[in-house]
């Protein structure tokens, strides 16, 4: 009796490591896309459905890793195994703003009076770039007279999600780029 209280103990831990791990997979990763089918299946279906999905099956499936809980831990680090295997192949992709990104070069007293934000309800404030002013401050006063600002629009397929950007960036005397980010947009599958 004392080898099936520690074996069903092993299996209560084994379960909220998965769940745990679970967690920190879909914060990494993303919901899946099975998840998201899931929760779209979801939407039409009987309230007896959602309690099934929601309920039954996770008591189930929990009382199946409580009492199978070797083949649960083999899964596990199976597929921690494939989670570092495919991070280890996917090269690391950053983004960085290329020549034909470049719309036109402007100066900041230009740019500033490009970007001035007319809110007749007042809600925004009267400068250039509205609520982002201080950060556009921040990025105007690090950059030296003779660096060239130029305008540019790009999009951003370095991560899972493409986001089209659009904003400044200063080229400095070695080479390396500041950016000011004006506006961000999420792109779907259809605007890619």
């Amino acid at each position: 009796m004392k080898y099936l209280i520690f074996y069903l103990a092993a299996g209560v831990v084994a379960i909220v490591f998965t769940l745990v791990q679970s967690r920190i997979d879909a914060k990494k990763y993303g919901p899946s896309i099975r998840d998201s089918l899931a929760e779209l299946r979801l939407q039409d279906a009987t309230t007896r459905q959602r309690f099934v999905h929601k309920v039954v099956v996770p008591m189930v499936a929990g009382i199946l890793v409580i009492c199978g809980w070797p083949v649960a831990i083999y899964m596990l680090i199976k597929q921690g195994f494939a989670n570092r295997a495919r991070e280890e192949t996917e090269p690391k992709r950053e983004f960085a703003i290329k020549e034909q990104d470049l719309v036109e070069e402007l100066t900041i007293e230009q740019i500033e009076h490009r970007e001035i934000v007319n809110d007749p309800l007042g809600a925004v404030p009267d400068k250039p770039f509205g609520h982002l002013w201080p950060t556009w401050k921040s990025f105007a006063d690090k950059l030296n007279a003779d660096d060239p600002v130029w305008l540019f629009a790009a999009t951003d397929d370095s991560s899972y999600a493409p986001v089209r950007l659009e904003g400044y960036v200063a080229f400095n005397g070695n080479g390396t780029q500041s950016v000011f980010i004006a506006a961000r947009k999420s792109l779907s599958l259809d605007d890619y």
